[in-house]
């Protein structure tokens, strides 16, 4: 994941901690997930950037 950047690991981290603690453990409010999908986001926008190159 280096060659691409942290954002990688930064972005899919944050999907991996929404999923199980916002989705199957239903422990995160609003006010708790929106700095997650903020790295989420980013690494969806990136990917895009380095599949259309």
């Amino acid at each position: 994941m280096r060659a691409l950047g942290d954002w990688v690991l930064s972005g899919w981290a944050s999907a991996y901690f929404l999923h199980v603690w916002g989705f199957h453990e239903a422990k995160l409010t609003i006010n708790d997930i929106t700095g997650y999908i903020d790295e989420v986001e980013r690494m969806i926008r990136e990917a895009e950037k380095v599949l259309m190159h």
